[in-house]
């Protein structure tokens, strides 16, 4: 079945089932054309003129294009004829012109995409490259084989010879590329995949010169799992990668080999399933957690198995007896409710483990790529005594399905156990806590139980949404809760403040904001819808946070109606007021200018009104760099002294942070940090938050910092968190306001950017270094006092010169003594 229900023109095409085409000319700047048509042939166009293809999107674009769709059993088809004129392509043979095509498949929440990519899909960068020719080159019977295991073969035949480029890249970034030539006629190759677990992969032929034919990238999967399958007859080996297999016959025990556990089948299975229970953040089945803390374990719900879809589910968990399931829950958004059927005790090779019985009120789904509605969070607490000869532990897990008939081969998980948490929060440093899973699972007492025992253990002082006594709550202004709702009565009282899009549209009032911009920073009116819906939505916050990261050209905040134009006239000391369709094409940089001053103004507007319920506005972007000019309208100079506090992004160098700390002159910036993998259906090694993370930001200026949790923080991560604030709330009158200077200290074998020396009068020098290396290295310190503790190992040093290691992602801090 496909959901195929929108027929009007330029309706909510995206949520059915429907192909999407994205075209442009080869330049970096020429306008990409969306061509978007569900199965019924309904035609979603638009004309989108700025990097950011979202942003920029001008839906009021409406081409002659000619579609059609037609349902068949089991697919669909879509045709699209496109007038290339209207599109501004004039096709010359050998011409170049960007494309991207992809399908959505909303019934099942997955997608297919054309060309492989890196980055999100709404920028311009990962437009595929395509050529006008004279000919096309056939491939024939194309038969990749993707399904088998090892020793893969491809076969085609072809009618010309050329070169065939074979892409492959696996879990933990491992990679592989090999170039075959093939002839005219049949050809075959083997070849094979460089992932342990799963694997995207692309082919694309050319003659040597220019590509004619690129495949798709495929997720395949590729381990293999070797099984003893015990049978009353003897046993056997099973050897096969994540799949489905018709289980021998009075099949009685299932082991995987290389672990002692043997698990007893309750009935013989008809289906023995292979790696079908996925973890995340994946981390080949590594599970994190400190001594005493209550840990998120999150199981990816679905999988790409038709058979499974809408059959009875269990998933048996095997805990060490020092581990304790405390609850199992989703997100509140999710339809799954989960509950615990059952425990029993038993030993595993002599030791004491917990079995516990895991069940759902829905059956999975087949999905091939899930969203968080699809995990279930099951939070376990440590309970044993922290030993650091004994950091390890085993668990076992598996999954049953349709009462026993199909049974999963067990899997392994090793569980490695940290330090507790130190359980000290910085008062002057901010440490706060974004979103994500962490504050919104269904089970609201046991959320309350993770953030007390774990969250904030580790330090952390700001927390988004949810209350927890102890901790600062903080949320988000949107327009759309906020604003919007009685804006809209407005709006119908007062047609002339609408806001205009750089087309001349009118903006839809379905969007983030459709009042002029200059009406929002003026209007008593709307600054009294403020005032009250503050007052009524979020009096229990502590700390309000503006987010804003649009262009200046479509951005949430660009307007085109005469009041803005004349408010640009007046700012760019323009003579006459500028006609609409001359903004970008004479006085583009200006009007960026322009636009980050009104993200000036409109902090302004709302520091008032916030700071008037004794509450702070906190204001989150990018950090200061071009690209946050250009594609965020901010320009962090201007918010000086106009927000009571600044967040920025994650994964940027130590200059951008500065950068931002000195624009921001004495209002404090928190710099962000985030773990990876970002996604659920990205399958590749997890990474924690690491102290050289933490540290970058501190030496660089911030006061404090804030990660964004929707990854999963796993038990390392809070470990870290948990020694970092520990390191901030013991020495944060000599940290907080101290001078930073390299002068006086030298340290060789890390970067010369990865050290700094605070200094506070009546405080104790302090030394702080990090390692961004990929492997252990001997550090030479060369310190302005005699004598010094390194805060994290606890050892002393004496002489202003010494050694000492350090490993990749660690810090050391080295506190002057008496």
């Amino acid at each position: 079945m496909f959901k195929s229900s929108v027929k009007n023109r330029d309706g909510t095409v995206t949520r059915d089932d429907c192909v999407r085409f994205f075209i442009s000319s080869s330049g970096a700047l020429d306008p990409v054309y969306e061509f978007t048509v569900n199965a019924l042939g309904t035609l979603k166009d638009a004309k989108c003129t700025t990097q950011d293809i979202w942003t920029g999107r001008d839906l009021n674009f409406n081409s002659s294009a000619r579609t059609a769709g037609t349902i068949r059993n089991g697919f669909y088809t879509v045709e699209m004829a496109v007038p290339l004129q209207e599109i501004d392509l004039h096709p010359a043979v050998g011409q170049a012109i960007k494309i991207m095509a992809g399908r959505i498949n909303t019934a099942r929440k997955s997608a297919t995409l054309y060309f492989p990519r890196q980055e999100a899909f709404h920028l311009r960068s990962v437009l595929g490259k395509a050529v006008w020719g004279d000919r096309v080159a056939a491939i024939k019977n194309w038969q990749p084989n993707l399904d088998g295991a090892a020793n893969r073969q491809l076969s085609f035949n072809s009618n010309r010879a050329g070169w065939l480029q074979f892409c492959a890249a696996g879990e933990d970034k491992r990679q592989l590329n090999e170039k075959f030539m093939f002839k005219n006629g049949s050809n075959q190759f083997k070849y094979n995949l460089p992932g342990q677990e799963y694997n995207s992969v692309a082919f694309s032929w050319s003659d040597g010169q220019q590509l004619f034919w690129q495949t798709p990238t495929y997720i395949i999967g590729n381990a293999m799992v070797n099984t003893t399958v015990y049978t009353t007859s003897g046993k056997s080996v099973l050897s096969a990668p994540q799949g489905l297999y018709p289980a021998p016959p009075a099949t009685q025990k299932l082991q995987k080999n290389g672990y002692p556990a043997i698990f007893d089948t309750t009935v013989p299975p008809q289906t023995l399933a292979v790696a079908q229970t996925l973890f995340w953040p994946e981390d080949n089945n590594h599970f994190h957690i400190a001594a005493g803390s209550l840990q998120m374990l999150h199981v990816i719900a679905v999988n790409p198995e038709e058979k499974l879809s809408g059959l009875p589910w269990q998933l048996d968990l095997f805990l060490p007896r020092d581990l304790v399931l405390e609850n199992v829950t989703t997100i509140k958004q999710s339809s799954y409710r989960l509950h615990i059927a059952g425990s029993r005790e038993l030993n595993i090779n002599k030791q004491p483990f917990t079995h516990y019985v895991i069940k759902s009120n829905l059956a999975q789904k087949c999905k091939v790529k899930p969203d968080p509605h699809d995990v279930y969070t099951l939070l376990i607490r440590s309970t044993g005594q922290y030993d650091a000869q004994k950091r390890t532990r085993t668990a076992y897990v598996y999954a049953q399905w349709d009462n026993g008939r199909i049974v999963e081969v067990p899997q392994a998980l090793t569980v490695n156990i940290y330090p507790p948490l130190a359980g000290k929060t910085p008062r002057l440093f901010q440490s706060e806590m974004w979103g994500g899973f962490m504050v919104n699972l269904a089970d609201s007492a046991a959320n309350l139980r993770f953030l007390t025992d774990t969250v904030q253990k580790s330090g952390f002082n700001r927390l988004q949404n949810f209350p927890v006594p102890g901790m600062k709550r903080f949320g988000v202004l949107a327009y759309q809760r906020i604003i919007n709702p009685r804006a809209k009565k407005l709006y119908s009282q007062h047609p002339e403040y609408r806001k205009i899009n750089s087309s001349g549209g009118v903006v839809s009032t379905d969007q983030a904001n459709f009042i002029c911009t200059d009406i929002l920073i003026n209007s008593p009116e709307i600054a009294e819808i403020a005032r009250q819906e503050l007052q009524r939505q979020l009096k229990d916050f502590d700390i309000l946070c503006l987010d804003y990261e649009a262009p200046a050209k479509d951005g949430m905040l660009s307007c085109y109606c005469q009041r803005c134009l004349k408010a640009f006239a007046e700012f760019a000391r323009l003579s006459t007021v500028p006609e609409r369709q001359d903004i970008h094409v004479k006085y583009h940089q200006k009007w960026c200018d322009f636009m980050t001053g009104r993200i000036a103004q409109i902090c302004r507007m709302w520091k008032n009104l916030v700071n008037a319920m004794n509450k702070e506005l906190y204001f989150y972007s990018g950090y200061q760099s071009p690209k946050t000019l250009q594609s965020y309208s901010v320009d962090w100079r201007k918010l000086s002294g106009v927000i009571d506090r600044g967040g920025a992004g994650y994964t940027r160098t130590t200059a951008e942070i500065a950068a931002t700390v000195k624009a921001l002159k004495s209002t404090p910036l928190s710099s962000g940090v985030i773990a990876e993998p970002w996604h659920i259906y990205l399958r590749q090694q997890s990474q924690p938050i690491s102290l050289a993370y933490l540290a970058a930001g501190l030496i660089s200026g911030s006061k404090g910092f804030l990660v964004y949790n929707l990854p999963g923080c796993d038990g390392r991560s809070f470990h870290n968190f948990s020694q970092f604030n520990s390191f901030l709330a013991d020495h944060e009158e000599a940290l907080f306001n101290a001078e930073r200077t390299r002068k006086g200290a030298r340290v060789q074998g890390i970067d010369p950017q990865n050290y700094m020396l605070f200094r506070t009068p009546g405080q104790p020098s302090i030394l702080i270094c990090y390692s961004t290396d990929t492997r252990r290295r001997q550090i030479y310190v060369d310190l302005p006092f005699e004598k010094s503790r390194e805060y994290f190992s606890g050892k002393s040093t004496t002489g202003k010169k010494f050694t000492f290691m350090l490993s990749p992602g660690e810090m050391a801090a080295f506190v002057e003594q008496p």
